[in-house]
């Protein structure tokens, strides 16, 4: 391919339908297969980061993050995105202006990151030599403007397997080099080098897999065109920053940087299970955008979706909850046992995460990014209404309970998507649901019954949770998993390995 082709690409128009979800099906089980090896290598390096660093020094990333991610707002405005959801194949003058925006988006933010990084340890009340930590990591984001317009056209052709490629290779990058930095007693900057490495090694990666020269072209016109669905699509992320910032600004300001650490362990471990829903949320905005024309068809290919998705949260989440309380000392140390209460409370967000985030794609790719919009700015004000008091009276576990209150949220965008699309959302959620809340009770039972006193009897309860869950969720969904395996099995005969639908 020469390094200004574009690769061939379904046109919407004139897409099968059957062609596009053979293709996402394919493009997305290679993205789970490799995204699974990752996501286990990303595991270890999280439980071996767990009990090489404390509290404190997660804290202090988790603010120097925030403040990076505060000067960054701007981001891309939608630029790449709307660079897929377009019906026609984008041209080489639309690619370098989308480029050369968001260039100049990234590049003053971090500019203005350099010269105040100062004011952030200060508002932080963060070591000294922060200051150089937030200043290395400020190229970072310079760099991943280099991926945009590659990922943008693989996502169009719907190569999720070549973009899976790109992260695996940046997750291993990052999770060996920061452990290796953090063996070598690199402390908190452990994690600003490796997120420098890492995002180099990715672009490389993408720029041989899918070349793309940039062009000196910069048309204001494509710029101006853009901005509506860019702005409000971006509208989203500054509200999610605004809501994701009560923890390092708040917590952190109120309770130290400790308790930041906590809460954002105890985060990441209970929503682990919603990894899955976040990487098919990446196949599910293509899918949609390409099956637009056939509302009958994507409506099939949404409720399809929502089943999956809530498959993939739902069982894991029924495998987590009832062994956290016996399993984080064992596997991550004693120190976070305290993160146990915030971990059950963060969990309870799962199913509404497994549901909302299908249908925030659809709206997104319909055009209704003001959807998603409202949906921001409502969880947006969320913690600083209902968490802010809640933190102050109980501390960090004020926050968790303000985080559950607030999925009451979620009911604006059923309703929305339910009325707009002709949704039906119980029909694939309710079999689920039933199949994991029996599968939770059952873990809980066997785990106080049985002991679970080391690591591998750990690993053995979660493989046994899989097992059942997968049979439980078979019998409730009228054998729907075992039509799904053996579909999968004729897909791969009949067109060869995943790995050839490149």
């Amino acid at each position: 391919m020469s390094p200004t082709a574009t690769p061939t690409a379904i046109p919407i128009k004139d897409a099968s339908l059957s062609t596009l979800e053979s293709r996402a099906f394919r493009g997305g089980v290679s993205l789970v297969a490799r995204q699974s090896i990752t996501k286990g290598v990303g595991l270890v390096a999280n439980i071996m980061l767990a009990r090489l660093l404390s509290p404190t020094e997660f804290g202090i990333y988790a603010c120097v993050v925030c403040w990076m991610q505060f000067f960054n707002l701007t981001g891309d405005l939608g630029f790449g995105a709307s660079l897929v959801r377009q019906v026609e194949e984008p041209t080489a003058e639309q690619e370098s202006t989308v480029f050369f925006a968001q260039l100049a988006l990234f590049s003053l933010p971090s500019l203005l990151v350099v010269a105040l990084a100062p004011i952030c340890v200060a508002t932080f009340k963060l070591p000294p030599d922060v200051v150089w930590l937030i200043r290395l990591m400020s190229l970072s984001g310079v760099i991943a403007c280099f991926k945009t317009i590659p990922s943008a056209r693989l996502e169009r052709a719907l190569k999720f397997d070549k973009l899976a490629r790109v992260d695996v290779l940046e997750s291993i990058v990052w999770n060996v080099s920061v452990v290796s930095l953090a063996f070598a007693g690199k402390g908190v900057w452990s994690f600003a080098i490796a997120s420098l490495v890492s995002q180099i090694a990715s672009v490389a990666l993408l720029k041989l897999i899918e070349p793309w020269r940039v062009r000196m072209i910069c048309s204001v016109a494509i710029i101006r065109e853009r901005l509506r669905f860019g702005a409000q699509l971006q509208g989203s992320t500054v509200a999610s920053f605004i809501k994701d910032s009560f923890t390092p600004f708040f917590i952190g300001n109120v309770c130290g940087a400790a308790a930041v650490g906590l809460v954002n362990f105890a985060n990441t471990v209970a929503t682990y299970p919603t990894w899955f829903a976040a990487l098919f949320g990446r196949i599910y905005y293509s899918l949609f955008s390409r099956a637009q024309h056939d509302p009958d068809r994507l409506r099939e290919i949404v409720h399809s979706c929502l089943w999956w998705n809530n498959v993939a949260v739902l069982g894991l989440t029924s495998i987590l909850l009832p062994l956290t309380d016996v399993s984080v000392p064992i596997v991550f140390g004693q120190k976070w046992s305290s993160a146990v209460p915030l971990i059950y409370l963060f969990a309870v967000v799962n199913p509404f995460t497994a549901t909302v985030w299908p249908l925030l794609a659809l709206c997104n790719a319909m055009g209704r990014t003001d959807v998603s919009l409202k949906y921001s700015l409502l969880q947006m004000f969320g913690p600083w209404i209902i968490a802010l008091p809640l933190t102050k009276i109980f501390g960090p576990i004020g926050f968790a309970y303000g985080c559950v209150i607030m999925q009451s949220i979620n009911l604006y965008v059923f309703v929305k998507a339910k009325r707009m699309f002709g949704l039906s959302l119980f029909k694939p959620i309710v079999p689920v649901l039933s199949a994991a809340s029996l599968n939770a009770l059952v873990i809980f039972i066997a785990s106080r019954l049985l002991p679970v006193n080391s690591s591998m009897s750990v690993v053995l309860f979660c493989v046994c949770g899989c097992a059942s869950f997968a049979l439980l969720t078979d019998s409730f969904s009228k054998h729907r998993l075992t039509r799904s395996a053996k579909s999968l099995v004729v897909l791969l005969l009949r067109n060869g390995p995943v790995e050839d639908a490149i």
